[in-house]
């Protein structure tokens, strides 16, 4: 399936554990023979800065434990992320060692099952089926690494169109 660079850069990707753990503690999820897919809603999740930190952080307000031996890091707030787009929704896969033990072979399926995501991610964003602000976390399973394109797409349509039909209601 192919997709436009156009339609890709609606979607992100999640980075930080923090965010892997909430998709995966919301309890949405939805099984099929190559894959999990896990869901949850991005919305009401944003950090909101500290009142103490709201004027010009100093040494001692942002990195308290600032010794001898240290980075000088002024400047710089523990919360403090670049500027990211407004993503219509993001996307995380977790390829584990426990079942692929060759690296080969987890970046082999790593790649399968992102080609066939961003193609699904794409069509239904622009369908209107996702909510914005979704997120999803995606662990391939054994099968993945040898079952045919079509099916790997097939599973992922439906664990996808499920787990947002079950979302709007």
């Amino acid at each position: 399936m192919k997709t436009r660079r156009d339609q890709i850069t609606q979607i992100g990707r999640l980075l930080k554990r923090a965010d892997f753990l909430r998709v995966q503690g919301s309890g949405k999820k939805w099984v099929t023979p190559t894959c999990i897919v896990q869901m949850a809603s991005a919305i009401g999740n944003a950090v909101i800065p500290d009142a103490r930190n709201a004027g010009e952080p100093g040494p001692s307000s942002v990195f308290p434990a600032e010794g001898p031996g240290s980075l000088p890091l002024r400047g710089l707030a523990r919360d403090d992320t670049p500027s990211s787009p407004p993503y219509l929704c993001r996307y995380g896969m977790t390829v584990t060692k426990k079942i692929w033990k060759n690296s080969v072979d987890r970046n082999r399926v790593r790649r399968r099952v992102r080609a066939v995501l961003l193609g699904i991610l794409a069509a239904r964003i622009n369908a209107g089926h996702i909510p914005p602000q979704t997120d999803f976390v995606i662990l391939p399973r054994a099968s993945a690494l040898t079952a045919p394109i079509a099916v790997i797409e097939k599973d992922l349509a439906w664990a996808i169109k499920r787990l947002t039909a079950v979302d709007q209601k």
